[in-house]
Parts: C-alpha cells; structure tokens; sequence
C-alpha cells in the first residue's frame, strides 16, 4: 500500500494536518486548556499551573503560535498568551467540512 504525497492534497487539507499536529501533545493541549479556564497568562502563570519547565512551555506556545492557535500580545517585560478562539472554530468548522460525508463528491483516500 503507497501513501499519496502531500503534493497530492490541497493546501486546506495540508493546514488542518499541520494544525492537527501542533495540537498532538499533551502538553500543548495542557496549555491550551489552562488558558481556556484563565485567559490573558504570561508564561510564568502558566508554569505555576503546570508540571513543565519554562523553556519547554515557551516552546510549545511557540508551535502553538506558528498555527495561529494562540495569541501573543507584549505587556511591560513579558508577554501575555490568549486562545485564538475565533481561528480555534474555524479550524473546528474546517475539520467538520472535510470529513463530511458527501456522496455526490469522490471520497478522499490517503492510500491508492
């Protein structure tokens, strides 16, 4: 069985699998659903919250970040992180498209 390059799928589908994969840490998910219950923390606040050393929090915000999934917004000497929570539903939205099923369209398969 081959599996189909990424060259094979639209750039929608090869953002969801990239969103998918900054989400596919527990830690990450540990972040993101410390700054769901208190939002607006600076790394510090999140380190008090968590089991995790600075450096691995600041670089997990990092690859949060990089897919839009958190907000970052300076203040005095540090920095304070948010949810993005309207990018969070449009990437809910977006998943829920792509495995809708539509059986007037050709089913999408990842192996040939």
């Amino acid at each position: 069985m081959k599996i189909k390059s990424f060259d094979s799928f639209n750039e929608k589908l090869v953002h969801l699998a990239k969103v998918q994969k900054a989400m596919g840490h527990p830690a990450r998910l540990a972040i993101m659903s410390s700054l769901k219950k208190n939002p607006g923390q600076s790394v510090k606040q999140i380190v008090d919250q968590l089991p995790f050393s600075q450096s691995t929090v600041s670089q997990h915000l990092y690859r949060l970040r990089s897919v839009s999934l958190v907000d970052a917004v300076p203040f005095k000497t540090a920095t304070i992180y948010s949810l993005n929570e309207d990018k969070i539903e449009s990437y809910k939205a977006a998943f829920g498209a792509a495995f809708k099923h539509n059986k007037n369209k050709k089913q999408l398969s990842l192996f040939d």
